[in-house]
């Protein structure tokens, strides 16, 4: 921690329960973690308030958990909590395999895992829109990646989302669809992606709602209230009656809009769901409470123990019950209502110490609205498998509730009903080569098989719709084919795996075409019977062929296409050319007008122009007369004639003047004339595009147009038997035998061949017929697993995957449990210890080979296996390693010695080498000191002087020259007479 930085200093009054420390940064704030560390001990705390002052920000903190003994001294430091520390304080210790991630602690980012252990009775409230039924769906997500069953009553449909893939799940988790593990019951007119009708649920067996890794949905959307009141209690009952006996395996059952059921009001609902809250956990029935309205819930129930999951609440009256039931102090009450959406507080049995604040992860699936219909946002894949589905769960549980009864011959039927057969194209012997050429490697017979006709309807209906208001013309047509042994669908376009386009491609027979039985149809189809088919008929068809059209009330403009947005812009369009249509007729009627107005201007200005040269012309012959006038006057020439002429001139010329002014006056009009105009032009076009905007702004109204009884026409109705075999099919392997009822049609040999162990998807046509070859279940071939060894398939309970290799195997091969990592392993990875028990085997990362001496051992014998030399250090293992025949030390092959004459090893400290010979020799061994040099010599090397007595080495003896004794070096000397030296032995020379 000495690496951190504080971010505050203790201070003031401090005990072992609270202190208050000074904080050094803006970054803290309420509910933040801390953490302090005194005596080599760190403490984790949480800030309960924050004051501001004029020194600063001072926090006041509560420890949790266990506290210091004595108060912190004041000075010490507070720093972040580290996540490993925050997550001991709260005893947020589970990891994923024991508990189910719910999201990320706010303010902290690190993952919350509740454990599954702690998860009783689950309470999870907050006001609508604050995120409860998102809450809801991520458990159950949880609880199905964990194999836990499920039962959701779901007042408003919402559920049903958990089959489609959420597309905006982000990163932190990856988006999944749980179609397959999810069996959805309710109303399928009203809630069309449900798997079966609500009636199933009274024959539905408690084993079948309550599976391992499956989500039993009660969709009660639609239904009265009164009604869904009594399926739930119906339920209730059954599922807790099953598991005091043991019957189910442990579950959790998730009631929303719990008050309508387990409320203040007493209904037949409430003693169930008390029971379920009292005594279900210690049967394994789990209760899961959703509500938005905690004070209106059971005392009884409200008031036990359990977890609590609180979104936003305001009620005051709900955020009391909340805090008492929660066991949360009086400061939670601000904190709960302003949680955001998403955000919740936790508290309960599954949280140790301190309540926390969540953030609820992503979920995988997508969150539906109430009345989600997964059929609606559902890709073309996982639409089909929805419907198959659907298929499938409906006929297992609707065939517990009749027993098919036969008649000997064709039925007497109204005559009003054609009646035909379809002829057989597949025999039995195809089907039993299919069969046995998809399983080879299984004896397949099929005995007993019988020929039944099954029938089924074929109709055709069209409407005809003609209407005024609002003017919708349009042809519908309406077809199908459906199987009359089930009652009346008129969705399907199937009948016993003959789809109408193969029907309608075939020739009907009016003949059998070969002699069987015929199952009873599952409608009455007397006289009487067939005028209500027909009846019913046109009341399905009217409904199914009913059109919603789009109207503009005003362009009186209706179309029949389904896309609003498509029809707003295709009005719009329709307005814009009403508009340029208009604006086209009045800027024509307008260019006209001041065509006529500027040609007018023209003609008249033209003849102004003109009168007004004349104007000129004459004012200029006046002036010229009167001067021929005053001429004359002077020379006294007569004066009358030019005198008239300049009188007459001149009145003309008042005449010019006085039209000249009208003609100004005249163009001066025009022209305000032709202003007036392009004025009211402009308003005009004002007025347009104020009107294109009122259309544009008019509501667009949707109708829905069902066609009458009159409009609609029955073009074709008759009834159609399939021929159909029902057959018991016998498969072998070795001793394993076992026998299942097959069915198929004759037409095109689809039918029933078994249901998939492992999705219980209904295997259709001989080509994907495949058994596991260890438990003759069928698979489907999406579920199957290749035995890579074998090659043959096999069903996931007898399928195994090697953990080293990753091959697919099967039961048969020899498989392995790793002694040490626990890790399944094939016979070609399983490897052997030489130490262990041969049956004990590892997997090639826990073996070691030993580089010393080649044995392979698991790594636990491995360390036992390894030592070191006592001299230099070096590695070394037991089997290769010498032991010190004098003093056991361990030795390594560089520091062990060989004694020459026992042969046993020995260390360098008990090791003697011989002077002489140069060998090795131990401790024990005889060993001389030559007497000459001091050093060791062995037996074989010491020669004893035959003058001194001593040994030496067998180098330092030497022969007296005088006497010829063998004496030792030291032994011989030289003595002087006068000139003359002797040498020769001390024996001989008498030294």
């Amino acid at each position: 921690m000495s690496g951190e930085e504080a971010i505050g200093v203790v201070e003031g009054d401090i005990s072992v329960t609270r202190f208050k420390f000074k904080a050094l940064t803006e970054d803290v704030g309420l509910n933040d973690y801390v953490e302090l560390r005194c005596e080599e001990e760190s403490y984790v705390a949480l800030i309960t308030n924050v004051h501001r002052t004029v020194d600063g920000i001072m926090c006041e903190c509560s420890f949790i958990g266990l506290g210091p003994r004595k108060p912190l001294p004041v000075g010490t430091k507070v720093y972040r909590v580290s996540e490993e520390n925050l997550r001991k304080s709260l005893g947020l210790t589970t990891d994923e395999k024991k508990g189910i991630y719910i999201g990320r602690l706010i303010g902290y980012g690190c993952k919350v895992f509740l454990p599954i252990k702690g998860m009783g009775r689950i309470f999870i409230v907050g006001k609508p829109g604050s995120g409860k039924s998102y809450t809801v769906g991520v458990i159950v997500e949880e609880f199905l990646k964990k194999g836990i069953p499920v039962v959701i009553i779901d007042p408003h449909g919402e559920y049903s989302s958990l089959k489609i893939p959420n597309p905006s799940s982000g990163s932190e988790v990856e988006s999944k669809s749980y179609v397959n593990q999810v069996l959805e019951f309710g109303d399928p007119q009203i809630n069309p992606g449900v798997d079966v009708g609500l009636d199933s649920l009274k024959v539905a067996e408690p084993e079948d709602l309550v599976v391992p890794g499956q989500c039993t949905i009660i969709n009660l959307r639609g239904i009265v209230e009164e009604e869904q009141v009594a399926l739930v209690s119906e339920v209730l009952d059954k599922l807790f009656q099953a598991s005091i006996t043991r019957r189910i395996k442990p579950f959790y059952c998730f009631m929303d809009e719990a008050h309508k059921f387990a409320g203040k009001e007493k209904r037949s609902t409430t003693e169930f769901v008390k029971r379920f809250a009292q005594e279900g956990r210690k049967f394994g029935a789990n209760l899961v409470v959703v509500t938005q309205r905690p004070q209106l819930l059971d005392t009884t129930v409200r008031g036990l123990v359990g977890t609590w999951i609180i979104h936003r609440v305001t009620d005051p009256n709900d955020i009391k019950i909340v805090l008492e039931s929660g066991g949360l102090g009086k400061k939670w009450e601000e904190i709960i209502q302003w949680l955001d959406k998403g955000e919740a507080v936790i508290t309960g049995e599954v949280v140790e110490k301190v309540p926390i604040l969540v953030k609820i992860r992503a979920r995988e699936t997508m969150h539906g609205a109430p009345g989600f219909n997964p059929l609606d946002f559902a890709e073309p894949e996982l639409k089909d498998r929805i419907s198959q589905r659907i298929r499938d769960t409906k006929r297992r549980l609707i065939s517990r509730q009749r027993d098919e009864q036969y008649w000997d011959a064709p039925p007497d039927i109204t005559p009003d009903l054609p009646q035909g057969f379809l002829p057989m194209k597949v025999e039995v012997k195809t089907i039993i080569d299919e069969l046995s050429s998809r399983c080879p490697y299984l004896s397949i017979e099929l005995n007993d098989y019988k020929l039944e006709y099954k029938p089924a309807l074929q109709y055709e209906v069209r409407a005809q719709v003609n209407r005024r208001e609002p003017n919708v013309n349009f042809q519908r047509d309406l077809a199908g084919f459906t199987p009359l042994t089930e009652g009346f669908n008129l969705t399907r376009m199937d009948a016993y795996g003959v789809s109408f386009d193969e029907l309608s491609s075939t020739t009907l027979l009016t003949e059998p075409p070969s002699k069987g039985r015929y199952v009873q149809p599952g409608v009455d189809l007397s006289e009487r019977g067939f005028k209500r088919l027909l009846r019913g008929l046109k009341v399905n068809a009217s409904m199914r062929l009913a059109q919603v059209v789009y109207y503009h009330p005003g362009l009186g403009y209706a179309s029949q296409t389904s896309d609003r947005k498509a029809f707003i812009e295709e009005c719009r369009r329709e307005a814009k050319r009403l508009i340029e249509n208009e604006i086209k007729q009045e800027f024509d009627s307008f260019q006209k007008i001041l065509e006529n107005v500027r040609e007018e201007y023209k003609r008249k200005r033209e003849i102004m122009m003109k009168s007004m040269d004349e104007l000129e012309e004459l004012m200029k012959s006046v002036k010229r007369l009167k001067s021929e006038l005053n001429d004359a006057r002077r020379s006294s020439k007569p004066v009358r004639r030019i005198k008239t002429m300049v009188e007459a001139r001149e009145e003309k010329i008042e005449k010019l003047k006085k039209r000249i002014a009208t003609l100004e006056e005249e163009l001066k009009e025009l022209k305000r004339y032709e202003e007036s105009l392009l004025q009211d032009w402009n308003v005009k076009m004002n007025s347009i595009k104020d009107k294109y905007m009122n259309l544009e702004k008019t509501a667009v109204r949707s109708y829905v147009i069902q066609p009458s009884s009159k409009e609609l026409e029955v073009t074709l109705l008759q009834l159609v038997w399939v021929p159909t075999f029902k057959t018991i099919l016998t498969v072998s392997s070795g001793d394993s035998k076992t026998t299942m009822v097959v069915t198929w049609n004759a037409v095109n040999g689809r039918g029933f061949y078994g249901e998939c162990v492992e999705c219980s998807r209904t295997i259709n046509a001989p080509d994907e017929f495949l058994l596991c070859w260890i438990c003759l279940k069928p698979i489907c071939e999406e579920h199957k697993h290749l035995c890579e060894s074998c090659g043959k398939p096999v069903c996931s309970v007898h399928s195994w995957k090697c953990d080293v290799c990753g091959r697919m195997l099967c039961d048969d091969e020899e498989k392995y449990t790793c002694g040490l990592c626990l890790k399944l392993i094939c016979d070609r990875c399983a490897r052997k210890c030489a130490e262990c028990d041969p049956s004990t085997a590892y997997c090639p990362d826990d073996i070691v080979e030993c580089s010393h001496c080649g044995l392979s051992l698991c790594r636990e014998h491995f360390k036992e296996h390894l030592t070191w030399c006592d001299v230099c250090g070096e590695e070394v293992c037991i089997k290769s390693a010498n032991v010190c025949s004098i003093c056991g030390k361990t030795l390594c092959s560089s520091c062990v010695a060989k004694c020459s004459k026992c042969g046993k090893p020995i260390c360098p400290d008990h090791v003697w080498i011989c002077n002489v010979c140069g060998k090795s020799f131990c401790a024990n061994e005889e060993k001389h000191i030559c007497g000459v040099c001091s050093k060791p010599i062995c037996g074989d090397d010491a020669v004893k002087c035959q003058s001194c007595g001593g040994f030496v080495g067998r180098t330092r003896i030497v022969k007296c020259p005088n006497c010829g004794l063998e004496v030792c070096e030291n032994c011989i000397v030289v003595k002087r007479k006068g000139l003359f030296r002797n040498i020769g032995c001390k024996l001989c020379l008498g030294d």
